[in-house]
């Protein structure tokens, strides 16, 4: 049964009964996890005051409640299918998963009165199947490792702490995003000093070419050395180098032969 389907059972239900009817069907339904919205039906409050009332605390619990707030008060809430019992434990276990990451075996057992760890493993697998969580089990340290877990409907009283960690994570993403401005800009200056020293450096050496080509005419065709050959291309490129760092003002290498 899906969800708009209790609301049309809800539609046309015109007394206490029908809405208890119609409350019970959706608590058993293995296929909606989402309840919170019938809360808001005009029908439900034919629930209030009446000997179904604890319907209508069933439907509260299942929409933002967990298991444990279910055994602690027990009584004052009508007798639970197993089906809807394990809707209301897998509901749980996304609450948990919520607020720890890493949810142990042994906790997960003794809070949803699950016979085993076999049993937990059911449970959160389930949970996975039906797109609740995502998640891995870590048999090795009996743990449920979660990545991700939808969010379960809000209670009214919860709204203002959540708005106010939505004002928190507001001001922490702004926060990321001037850093990210401040070192994109740093990141810019640097690349554009880089370009300006690469400009400066391509400047030099031509005007060092030139330079060298003018200053001594016989070198660019070659100086002859006691065997008569030619002074080799690496020659040549040391003694343009040498003019460019003298002209950038770099420190001049003095020849270890002299004293």
């Amino acid at each position: 049964m899906a969800l708009d389907k209790a609301v049309a059972l809800l539609d046309s239900a015109t007394a206490a009964t029908g809405v208890r009817m119609a409350v019970e069907q959706t608590l058993n339904d293995r296929h909606v996890f989402f309840v919170g919205s019938l809360l808001d039906h005009k029908a439900i409050s034919l629930l209030d005051g009446s000997e179904y009332a604890g319907w209508l605390k069933a439907l509260r619990l299942f929409a933002h409640g967990t298991y444990s707030e279910f055994k602690a008060d027990r009584s004052s809430y009508p007798e639970l299918s197993a089906r809807a019992a394990w809707k209301l434990k897998q509901l749980s276990l996304m609450t948990t998963a919520a607020k720890n990451a890493r949810p142990a075996y042994d906790d997960l057992q003794r809070d949803l009165d699950l016979a085993s760890p076999a049993e937990v493993e059911r449970l959160a697998i389930s949970c996975i199947d039906a797109g609740l969580l995502d998640a891995k089990l870590n048999q090795r340290e009996s743990v449920v490792e979660v990545r991700s877990v939808r969010g379960r409907d809000l209670a009214v009283e919860d709204i203002p702490a959540s708005l106010a960690k939505l004002d928190m994570w507001q001001a922490a993403i702004k926060a990321s995003i001037a850093r990210l401005e401040a070192e994109a800009g740093r990141a810019s200056a640097s690349y554009a000093a880089g370009q300006e020293m690469a400009s400066s450096v391509e400047t030099v050496l031509g005007q060092a070419v030139v330079s060298a080509a003018a200053a001594e005419p016989e070198a660019a065709k070659g100086r002859r050395g006691a065997s008569g050959g030619f002074m080799d291309g690496a020659g040549l490129l040391r003694g343009v180098m040498g003019g460019v760092f003298g002209r950038m003002g770099g420190p001049a290498r003095r020849d270890p032969r002299r004293r």
